[in-house]
């Protein structure tokens, strides 16, 4: 056995460093700086480690010269091992995470430049073959809200209460939208883009909420908070201005409502069909009341001269205007609808005015 093991088993050893040299030429294997010969610049050469312990480990017999270095060697190494493997992960973390960041908001960018092209395709359609602008303001106003959004996810401006509620209204209108084009029987096309907005709607948000790094934070503390401070909003006007969309929101609020308890009644006595309308009209209403909500708070802040708020009047008088035609200047409801339609185109051009002066 003494022979054995000062004869025979270094040599094997020997001969197993050597195809584990030649492997790892091959495969161009990289392991911690200390394993290795200094000189190699990090790459382990396996030929080293055998070839220094092997011997001593194998030259007696005793358990004691067998067990000693290995030990010694073992921990000296495994302290030095794990503190150079913690950096090389920590390095390697530092060029991954970077790369992460800059895919989710690219996904997420990509997933509003989907929504605005799908909704604004849907739109035109929709224009196209009914004839009747109204009928097509809701995908449109949808398509220039996600095209905004594109512009607040480049510039990492998602954590604002603005930009949360336009996430939320894209939420709305892709869940309400989806279940209109179920009833409906939409094509898949439209059933695809209400899915792509719900799902790319709930990441733009819990970015804006938690960063594009994940940090804890709660949702549902976030969503409690945003409804008193909007409750909070509606019963403070400091201006004429706020005092205008305030109205606005408040007569859209109170038509998505109705229609609400329309779609309700519609659950027990209607038809699917009929139920898909009104889910469709319903979906406008929601979109239409945040954006309204959005502009009476950006007055609360003397805040309309802002770039997202200028293309959010233009947006929203176009919607009122279509639905002024749509219900006749001679009915109430849409001289209503053509004041706020004024109002808001106003309000966006004395705010361009006051942008280019400045």
């Amino acid at each position: 056995f003494h022979l054995l093991n000062a004869t025979f088993l270094p040599f094997v050893m020997r001969k197993l460093s050597v195809i584990a040299f030649l492997i790892q030429k091959a495969l161009g294997l990289q392991v911690p700086l200390h394993l290795g010969n200094p000189n190699t610049q990090g790459r382990l050469s396996l030929f080293s480690p055998f070839s220094v312990v092997a011997p001593n480990l194998f030259k007696s017999c005793s358990p004691e010269r067998r067990v000693m270095p290995l030990n010694m060697a073992g921990n000296v190494d495994d302290k030095k091992s794990k503190v150079e493997e913690s950096g090389e992960e920590n390095a390697s973390e530092a060029k991954v995470f970077p790369e992460k960041l800059k895919g989710r908001k690219r996904r997420v960018i990509g997933g509003y430049k989907i929504l605005v092209a799908a909704y604004g395709i849907f739109g035109a359609v929709m224009m196209g073959l009914t004839k009747t602008p109204h009928c097509s303001s809701g995908p449109l106003l949808t398509a220039g809200i996600s095209y905004i959004m594109i512009g607040a996810a480049e510039n990492s401006r998602l954590s604002s209460d603005t930009y949360k509620r336009f996430n939320i209204a894209l939420f709305e209108y892709g869940l309400v939208g989806l279940i209109a084009g179920v009833c409906m029987k939409l094509n898949i096309f439209w059933k695809v883009t209400c899915f792509i907005a719900v799902v790319n709607s709930i990441k733009g948000y819990g970015y804006g909420l938690k960063g594009w790094e994940l940090a804890p934070a709660s949702a549902k503390k976030d969503l409690i908070r945003g409804m008193k401070s909007n409750v909070k909003s509606m019963l403070n006007i400091p201006n004429v201005k706020s005092a205008g969309y305030s109205a606005a929101t408040l007569v859209v609020g109170y038509l998505k409502l109705a229609k609400l308890a329309e779609v309700v009644k519609l659950l027990k006595t209607g038809g699917a069909y009929v139920l898909g309308t009104r889910l469709f009209s319903l979906s406008r209403l929601m979109v239409l009341t945040i954006a309204m909500f959005t502009l009476k708070d950006a007055a609360d802040r003397d805040r309309l001269e802002g770039t997202t708020f200028m293309e959010l009047n233009a947006m929203t008088s176009i919607s009122f205007a279509t639905w002024a035609a749509y219900e006749k200047l001679s009915s109430p409801y849409g001289k209503i609808f053509a004041f706020f339609s004024v109002f808001s185109a106003f309000n966006g051009v004395s705010s361009v005015m006051k942008k280019k002066k400045t």
